[in-house]
């Protein structure tokens, strides 16, 4: 995850990863002042730039890595970028050294179920496309514990505006939980922008995470096409089973 140190901040997620968090300074943060960490953590003794320099030599060993990046400062988001496309990341130019590398982006764009104010969804996007246009943008819903599930039918609307303008590789970070619990139209419309992808790119997917007690799991292999979802969910305890079940 990517954030600032005290007034700036990234985190591991994936292969390799990173996060980003708000602090006190205005302005943006330069890529040496972005820290590895997950808020609410403001102090790292991994930055970004020395993060990237040990991928770049693992890389030039020989072993393979895939990248994500989990952003949690609108801040952080540019020199990042900027820093990755410069060493040859996500780069649509074939001279980029690294540019068959995965790369994801992540961040949290629309505010979700009990969600804090996310990232500016337009800003991050237009960031990451300029810089790193070969990159899957991975996007989610903020989320606080609430026990009202489910996304609703504008938290829908709201990424699917967000989405569907993208010739991109485009991954949904959705709450197993929620997006199980979620009423039509709201979830057969973030279904449908997935499975009958209409921009033509093809490269559209789910990625789901959290508590998925067996219902919700069911419910993921019969509704969800294999070849477009990615699951990283856990058990969960009996409170938390019992508030998804009883949808």
């Amino acid at each position: 995850h990517m954030s600032r140190p005290p007034e700036r901040t990234a985190e591991d997620a994936g292969a390799a990863g990173a996060s980003s968090s708000s602090g006190a300074s205005p302005g943006a943060a330069s890529a040496s002042e972005v820290l590895m960490c997950h808020p609410p953590a403001r102090e790292s003794d991994l930055g970004f730039e020395d993060f990237m320099s040990d991928v770049v030599a693992a890389l030039r060993e020989g072993r393979r890595v895939g990248i994500k990046l989990d952003f949690k400062e609108i801040e952080c988001v540019a020199p990042c970028v900027d820093l990755l496309r410069a060493t040859g990341f996500g780069t649509s130019d074939s001279s980029g050294e690294f540019r068959a590398v995965p790369l994801w982006l992540n961040a949290d764009v629309v505010r979700g179920p009990g969600g804090r104010e996310p990232i500016a969804g337009a800003d991050f996007v237009s960031a990451c496309v300029a810089a790193c246009p070969n990159a899957t943008l991975s996007l989610g819903w903020t989320h606080t514990g609430t026990p009202v599930l489910g996304y609703t039918t504008e938290m829908a609307n709201a990424m699917r505006e967000l989405v569907e303008p993208l010739r991109c590789g485009v991954t949904l970070a959705a709450s197993a939980a929620h997006l199980f619990a979620s009423a039509n139209p709201a979830r057969a419309a973030l279904i449908d922008g997935i499975v009958n992808d209409s921009t033509g790119v093809h490269d559209r997917s789910f990625t789901l995470w959290g508590p998925a007690p067996r219902p919700v799991l069911r419910w993921i292999e019969n509704a969800l096409p294999a070849e477009k979802t990615f699951v990283d969910v856990k058990g969960c305890a009996w409170r938390e089973e019992a508030v998804i079940r009883a949808y």
